[in-house]
């Protein structure tokens, strides 16, 4: 809502559309509410805000049960919403100046509510509905708006102009059944000719009134029943008339559409009216309208991500996989069968390869391999039977009913009440648990792996060993030549 609004009812037509009024808007979700400081009972305990509601009587009303009949056979949501509307106190009824007071009273309490905040701009507009059936009423009207209207002009919170609009805009809207009635019977025309006159009346009253500078209404708009495509009945026009008051108050209009709130100019008259029309859709359209948005919401939420959605952690889910990570893993593996294996396996292997004779002998390195892979298969063999053993130990003690667990954690994470978790974040806890128990290529290498042969450097040294020996008994054989004969010999 662009600023403060009060809505008086003036009569039976008035507390009839405020009521669709608040209806229709508390169903829209349009209406602002604010805690309330008194009240003892819960509906009480909260009103509107930026919004008065207030119902006067019209004494020249032939019906006035209009108000117990409207409030007969509501729900009792209903009744509690219509508490919003004011009646003004049998003392304001009596005494003079005593409404305009009380009306000054209820709209300061309105505007009091914006007046220090910077983002809502310093005004009031002020709404009145009424149906005249007598000339009488059209004057009472302009006695109770003008009394009203110089009361709120003299509070501090109206001195102030805004840019743009009035800080202080009055408009009337005047229901008819037959406004150009000229037939039936001849007190009837006459009414309606003295209803007439008194509106012209009352228009170039508030017309002098502006040309004189001073606080006057902004603009009437007249309703009839009787029109050029036929009668309009009571409960259509005032289905209008709620529309028209929906597009003031909350579709923010004032800039854009200024003249519907106040005159352009002086030339303009106050006088005007207006058409509206709600246009239904099939229910069969908004219900699927409805579902696709909801599902489209719903999609948005659950693939949304910790970062957009830092309350939603899947805690069930990170409490369920915790100790199934490799530490917690290590931490309650007590079993070395593993370790002593392979202690075992390797000290074989190496008092195998120390045991093979001749290492002069240039088929040495052939029968080092064939005892080394012979060793190196039988280690394996142990340690693949080995860790077998030892997994289905783990299994059978850990993991039997874990993935029924992992469901029912997602099941709990994903329709959690206070903060449902998305399947984004459901599907990373488990990709990352998955990730962190597949082997990697972090840990450390082992020697000889990188050419793909753990001999390669043995092959070497050994034949470095050989060229050396051949090389020396070489040299030392030229040396003693001499002595071949006496070896001969001998």
């Amino acid at each position: 809502m662009p600023r403060p609004t009060l809505l008086i009812a003036y009569g039976g037509f008035g507390l009839d559309a405020l009521q669709r009024l608040l209806h229709q808007s508390a169903l829209r979700g349009v209406l602002r509410w604010k805690a309330s400081q008194t009240g003892g009972v819960a509906s009480a305990q909260r009103q509107l805000q930026d919004l008065g509601l207030l119902a006067l009587p019209d004494p020249f009303e032939r019906s006035p049960e209009v108000a117990a009949q409207a409030a007969s056979g509501t729900p009792q949501f209903l009744t509690d919403l219509y508490r919003q509307i004011k009646e003004v106190p049998s003392e304001a009824l009596s005494a003079e100046g005593g409404i305009a007071q009380f009306i000054r009273h209820v709209a300061d309490e309105l505007v009091s509510q914006t007046a220090f905040d910077r983002r809502e701009p310093v005004g009031l507009d002020l709404l009145v509905l009424a149906r005249p059936t007598s000339p009488e009423t059209v004057p009472r009207l302009d006695i109770l708006l003008q009394g009203c209207l110089e009361s709120l002009a003299d509070s501090a919170f109206f001195r102030t102009a805004v840019q743009g609009a009035e800080n202080l805009n009055c408009i009337l809207i005047l229901d008819f059944d037959d406004y150009w009635r000229s037939t039936g019977f001849p007190e009837e025309i006459a009414k309606a000719t003295e209803l007439r006159a008194a509106l012209r009346n009352s228009m170039q009253s508030w017309e002098r009134r502006r040309t004189q500078r001073q606080v006057a209404l902004d603009r009437c708009y007249l309703l009839d029943g009787r029109t050029a495509v036929g009668h309009r009945p009571s409960h259509v026009r005032v289905d209008e008339a709620v529309l028209f008051l929906e597009l003031l108050l909350f579709e923010d209009l004032r800039t854009e559409r200024q003249g519907l709130y106040q005159q352009q100019s002086l030339v303009q008259p106050i006088a005007a009216t207006f058409g509206v029309r709600l246009l239904e859709e099939s229910a069969m359209a908004l219900s699927r309208e409805a579902a696709a948005t909801f599902g489209r919401r719903w999609l948005d939420a659950l693939i949304g991500d910790e970062e957009q959605c830092p309350d939603r952690s899947a805690r069930c889910l990170a409490e369920t996989l915790e100790p199934y990570s490799p530490e917690a893993i290590e931490r309650r593996i007590e079993d070395n069968r593993l370790e002593q294996r392979f202690e075992e396996g390797a000290e074989a292997l190496a008092k195998a390869l120390i045991e093979v004779p001749d290492r002069q002998a240039a088929d040495w390195l052939g029968r080092i391999r064939e005892v080394y892979e012979r060793e190196r298969q039988s280690l394996e063999q142990t340690l693949n039977r080995a860790g077998w053993e030892l997994v289905s130990a783990i299994k059978e003690a850990h993991l039997d009913d874990l993935d029924q667990r992992v469901v029912d954690a997602v099941d709990a994470d994903l329709h959690d009440e206070r903060a449902p978790a998305s399947l984004k974040l459901v599907r990373d806890r488990i990709e990352g648990a998955r990730a962190a128990l597949t082997p990697g290529q972090d840990g450390p290498v082992p020697a000889g792996s990188e050419d793909g042969d753990p001999l390669r450097r043995l092959a070497l040294l050994h034949r470095r060993y050989r060229e050396q020996l051949d090389e020396w008994l070489a040299g030392q054989g030229r040396s003693l030549h001499w002595l071949w004969p006496l070896f001969a010999l001998l």
